[in-house]
Formats: C-alpha cells, sequence, structure tokens
C-alpha cells in the first residue's frame, strides 16, 4: 500500500564513470514482494528484480553495484543489487515507485533542492529527511553529508530529522587517559545537530585559550554522529595533563539556525 514502500534516496548526476542509483525503504512491520513492481521515470519503466524486502530495511538499485560500492565507502553492500533504471536527468525529472499499475511514490525532483553550500553536487544524492513526511516536499530532501562520502546507499540516511530535534552535545566521558591500555584512550564526542548539512567547526583548546587541535575544519555533517579526539595536537605531540575545551560550532545557510557548544574535559593520568 502507498507509504508502506517509499523512495529514500536518488542519485540522478553521478561521477562520469558511475551510474544513477534509487534507494527504497520499507516504513512497515511486514516483509514486501516486489515481484509486482517497477520503478519509471513516466516514459519508461522497468519491473524490480529484487524479489523482496524485510519490514525497516533499505534497498539500493543501481545498474552497476560494483560503482556503488567502490565510490561510496558506507555503502551496505548487502543492501544493494542490480537494477536497470530509467534515464534521470541531471537537472530535474521524475521517479515513479508503482506496483500492479498503483503509484505507491513518486518523486518530482530538481537539482536545486541541493545545499547551496555545494559548488559540485557531481556524485552527491539526494536523502529523504523523514520518511513520513510527504514525498513531493522540497524541503523533505537534502544533500547527503559529506562526512559520508555525500551518499549512504543501503543504509540509513546521513540527513535525518527526529521529531523536535533542537541539538545536543555530550561527552561519553568527562576524561581521558590516551595511553593504549584500553580505557578511555580517546575522548567521544556526541552531536544531534538542529538542521541537515550543516558546516561544522570543532577545535581543542587549553583552559588558558591556547589552540591545541583542530579536529574538523568546516565540514558538511550529518544531523547526528559522533567524532574523537586521541590526544594528539596539531604538532604531532600528545597533550599533556590538564583541563582542555571543546569549542564545538556548526552553521546553516539559514542564519537563523546556529548552532555551538564549550564542554570541559581533563586529560589525565590514572594512578
Amino acid at each position: 500500500q502507498p507509504g508502506e514502500l517509499v523512495l529514500n534516496e536518488i542519485l540522478f548526476d553521478p561521477p562520469s564513470n558511475g551510474s544513477d542509483f534509487i534507494e527504497l525503504y520499507n516504513a512497515s512491520q511486514k516483509y514486501l514482494s516486489l515481484g509486482q513492481c517497477s520503478i519509471g521515470n513516466g516514459q519508461a519503466a522497468y519491473a524490480i528484480t529484487k524479489p523482496s524486502i524485510a519490514p525497516m530495511e533499505y534497498l539500493a538499485l543501481c545498474p552497476d553495484t560494483s560503482f556503488l560500492i567502490a565510490y561510496y565507502p558506507n555503502t551496505q553492500t548487502e543492501n544493494t543489487d542490480f537494477q536497470t533504471l530509467p534515464f534521470f536527468y541531471n537537472d530535474s525529472g521524475t521517479c515513479l515507485l508503482q506496483c500492479n499499475g498503483i503509484v505507491l511514490d513518486q518523486l518530482k525532483y530538481n537539482s536545486t533542492w541541493h545545499s547551496s553550500i555545494l559548488t559540485d553536487t557531481e556524485g552527491v544524492s539526494l536523502e529523504r529527511l523523514d520518511a513520513t513526511a510527504p514525498t513531493q516536499n522540497p524541503n523533505n530532501w537534502f544533500s547527503a553529508a559529506q562526512n559520508v562520502g555525500y551518499a549512504s546507499p543501503g543504509k540509513s540516511n546521513s540527513q535525518q530529522i527526529g521529531a523536535k530535534q533542537i541539538g545536543s552535545l555530550y561527552l561519553t566521558q568527562p576524561e581521558f587517559s590516551p595511553d593504549q591500555d584500553g580505557y578511555h584512550d580517546f575522548l567521544e564526542i556526541q552531536y544531534a545537530l538542529p538542521a541537515p548539512n550543516m558546516l561544522v567547526q570543532a577545535e581543542i583548546y587549553t583552559l588558558g585559550g591556547n589552540l591545541v587541535k583542530k579536529l574538523i575544519i568546516n565540514e558538511l555533517f550529518g544531523t547526528k554522529g559522533a567524532l574523537i579526539w586521541d590526544g594528539s595536537t596539531e604538532y604531532g605531540t600528545i597533550a599533556t595533563n590538564g583541563i582542555y575545551i571543546l569549542d564545538f560550532r556548526a552553521f546553516s545557510t539559514d542564519p537563523s539556525v546556529f548552532f555551538n557548544r564549550r564542554l570541559s574535559f581533563a586529560r589525565c593520568i590514572k594512578r
């Protein structure tokens, strides 16, 4: 039924040595048969060759799955399948998912939906932010994040919106000791950003304000994830014992959306 199987990601402007791909998501709690389903562009359609899809599972369909695996490091290989696809134009077009003549989902995409931060969108997929929100809403699609290689075939999208997400930043431990003994050898930083595809900067400072390490320099991030610091400095040494400050900033093309947090932590020696 419509809403059970949805279009979840699309690459319509692949690199010169690559191919388009379409990702489906089974939003239901049922195993769905794909035997009578097809992918089309409004002019031509091709039957889906994969026989079924499990509940809450992703499926990336591409005529060249080896390209997906080689080009996108986060490809979930077991959730990809060979599939002949119709032609998708690089600027705008239609992707149609049908089953037994019933339209399950339809996307009329446009390249202008990509993040305005990107100067080149070749090889960058559009990801659906919310599987339950209307497919055709341009605000429900966003460019895949830089830190996953600009596409996430066969797995959950790098760009997703959660309910009433306002952003958070926290450390799994308030201290760490980088001595390779298996106990708190690195600092783990968990983040959840208030908007997709924000430009992130993260730096470590001493309590006196001296720069120790530039962790992230202007990278596009997905809505949530983790960073680690191994204790190394900009000069290739290991930070000495003491109190440090993490300065984490995220910027959006919307000037009203900005995320900034500062957290203190200790680099210590275990006794």
